[in-house]
């Protein structure tokens, strides 16, 4: 699929993801959506210190952490989109918005720029300047709308009228995202009609997209809303129907129509504050496979109480011959293989994710 936008948290896991799909598929030619991703304060009992860090330290640390880890490993990369949307708008970056420290690290690498309805008054503003002082060097930007933006045209039709007027009169191509969050299930036929309903007003204000990206994820913060421990479900993905309904209809809105999905990790997070010596004790193992138009969820019991059942849900998975698509097909499949044959050290939560990331990346790009 080359009209595939994976959204992804710029985090070490979606970072050796890529890497990997680069490595073993270099025609492949990705197009990333990056949010920036939100750091919690370290909690602790056994280094009670550790927590004093403030969030605007954090910031900056993974500022010039990732943009590290993108150098080494990402350099590929022509062209992707970063967005703060998970950023707290009162985190500063050198006594500014923090926006401005992504736009001036990141800008210079080919980053094209997204601002939404009701943003920070200095979003807008660090946009225009880093296009006027040389960061921003793609003359693309996106405008990122949430099902609270596209349920009603009428609502934001002010707004959105003005920042589109003005992002047109900056940039040479403005996208649209259609970020639909978290699908639940059996949303994608109201979903899609407002999507629709969306374009054509617009459209009859006047306005057209280089792109309109339609993206979401079927799963939620907490995977416990759709699965229960020791089971294994089939989940449709509302995502992908959403993206289907809305390209019959593409030239009746003038659209070029992309879809874009969250892999295998939820849009949103979760809000659970703990101490880092107390995750075992709630995580529990699971595994999540794309195949056709659905999720394959699989999900264990607690890591606490079995350090290796990753390796036994992978084997439960690779003996699903009509889903499991072989250990040649991606890096991530064959990470699955070698833990359901106990090969190497036992997958972790941690671990487990840039393989499931990657696999899932290999899928939609070659669906």
């Amino acid at each position: 699929m080359n009209n595939y936008i994976p959204f992804l948290k710029l985090k070490g896991s979606e970072i050796s993801a890529l890497k990997h799909l680069h490595s073993t598929h270099p025609l492949i030619n990705p197009y990333p959506f990056f949010d920036f991703p939100r750091k919690k304060l370290k909690k602790s009992r056994r280094e009670p210190d550790a927590a004093i860090k403030n969030k605007e330290e954090l910031f900056a640390g993974d500022l010039i952490r990732l943009h590290r880890k993108f150098e080494i490993n990402l350099r590929f990369l022509n062209h992707f989109y970063m967005d703060n949307y998970d950023v707290e708008d009162t985190i500063k970056y050198n006594g500014k918005y923090n926006y401005v420290g992504i736009i001036d690290t990141f800008g210079p690498l080919g980053m094209v720029s997204v601002i939404g309805l009701d943003r920070h008054p200095e979003h807008l503003r660090s946009i225009k300047n880093g296009l006027a002082n040389g960061s921003l060097i793609v003359s693309r930007v996106a405008v990122r709308l949430t099902q609270e933006d596209f349920e009603s045209y009428a609502l934001c039709r002010i707004s959105l009228i003005n920042l589109l007027r003005e992002l047109h009169s900056l940039f040479d191509d403005v996208d649209v995202v259609f970020d639909c969050r978290v699908c639940k299930e059996n949303s994608a036929s109201n979903l899609h009609s407002q999507i629709l309903s969306f374009l054509i007003s617009l459209r009859n204000d006047g306005f057209v997209f280089s792109k309109t990206i339609i993206t979401g994820s079927t799963i939620p913060a907490s995977i416990s809303e759709i699965i229960q421990t020791r089971d294994e479900k089939e989940v449709v993905r509302e995502e992908i129907i959403i993206y289907e309904n809305v390209l019959l209809k593409s030239a009746e809105v003038d659209a070029t129509v992309y879809l874009g999905d969250y892999t295998c990790v939820s849009p949103e997070y979760s809000d659970v504050e703990l101490f880092d010596e107390d995750m075992d004790n709630v995580t529990t193992a699971k595994l999540i496979y794309p195949f056709d138009n659905k999720i394959l969820l699989i999900r264990g019991g607690k890591f606490k109480t079995d350090r290796g059942q990753l390796g036994k849900l992978a084997k439960k998975l690779i003996a699903k011959t009509t889903i499991y698509r072989g250990k040649l097909y991606s890096t991530g499949d064959g990470y699955l293989h070698d833990k359901a044959n106990n090969v190497g050290k036992p997958a972790t939560a941690s671990t487990i994710v840039p393989h499931l990331v990657n696999l899932h990346l290999v899928y939609m790009f070659n669906k």
